[in-house]
């Protein structure tokens, strides 16, 4: 019988080593980084980081986004990471199935994931739903709320200087009246 638990891997990476590209798809929650950074301090680290491997010899984050920048506040050298088997379309996934069993992604974030899979993986929606096990409908909703908002107004949730309730208002109005309506 196959396992994909028998199938992981995990390893002790040198923080350099792990690649951070897809951190623009996971907003910056700074209450929720002081926690993370609390914990590792008191407790270490008690979870590994999830990442694929991209390429011969490098890895990419797919879930850990947290942890990984309180280790490299508190000057770790190394983390225990586990490799998640499957490519980058199948990372980019998990980065919303890992979490939504505990409510750490918000609808925002799962928009950002979903529209990076159609626009820089080529995937169409029908394929992202099959990926994530979700309806179209919802990949629909996900990637338009993604594709209507402003640049400035995802920089701005990004780095959680706005909520997603001001996000959703905001891509109510056409793109070119956000900003001033943001400001």
């Amino acid at each position: 019988m196959y396992s994909a638990r028998m199938e992981t891997e995990y390893l002790h990476l040198p923080i350099g080593e792990i690649g951070q590209r897809w951190s623009d798809l996971r907003i910056i929650d700074p209450g929720a980084e002081a926690a993370m950074e609390r914990s590792m301090r008191q407790f270490g680290q008690m979870t590994p980081l999830v990442v694929c491997q991209a390429g011969k010899d490098g890895y990419e984050l797919a879930d850990g986004f947290k942890r990984l920048r309180a280790a490299i506040r508190l000057e770790y050298e190394r983390l225990c990471v586990r490799v998640f088997p499957g490519g980058i379309r199948a990372a980019k996934a998990a980065m919303i199935r890992l979490n939504m069993k505990a409510r750490s992604i918000s609808d925002f974030e799962k928009a950002l994931v979903i529209r990076s899979l159609h626009r820089q993986d080529g995937l169409t929606q029908a394929q992202i739903a099959t990926l994530l096990d979700r309806h179209p409908s919802w990949v629909c909703r996900k990637l338009s709320l993604a594709e209507r908002l402003c640049e400035e107004v995802t920089e701005n949730l990004r780095l959680g200087l706005i909520n997603m309730t001001i996000g959703r208002e905001l891509a109510k109005l056409p793109r070119g009246n956000q900003e001033k309506a943001m400001k």
